[in-house]
C-alpha cells in the first residue's frame, strides 16, 4: 500500500515522481467558512494537510520546483 493510495483519485493525481492535488469541482457559492476564508479555500487546505501530513509520517523527503 502507498502512503497516498486512499486519497487517489478523489484529492490527488500521481504521476511518477509528481505528486498534484487536485482543485475542488464546486465553490461553495462562496460562503465563507471562517472569517475572509472561503469555503471552497478552507477544503483545498485541508486536502493539502492531509497530504502533507502521509508524506511527513512516511519520512519523505521532497523537494518544490516552482
Amino acid at each position: 500500500m502507498t502512503i497516498l493510495e486512499e486519497l487517489f483519485p478523489k484529492v490527488t493525481i500521481l504521476f511518477i515522481n509528481n505528486i498534484s492535488i487536485k482543485g475542488l469541482y464546486t465553490n461553495y457559492n462562496n460562503k465563507l467558512k471562517l472569517p475572509g476564508i472561503r469555503h471552497y479555500i478552507y477544503k483545498y487546505l485541508q486536502n493539502l494537510d492531509r497530504i502533507l501530513e502521509r508524506i511527513e509520517r512516511a519520512n519523505i523527503y521532497i523537494e518544490l520546483k516552482l
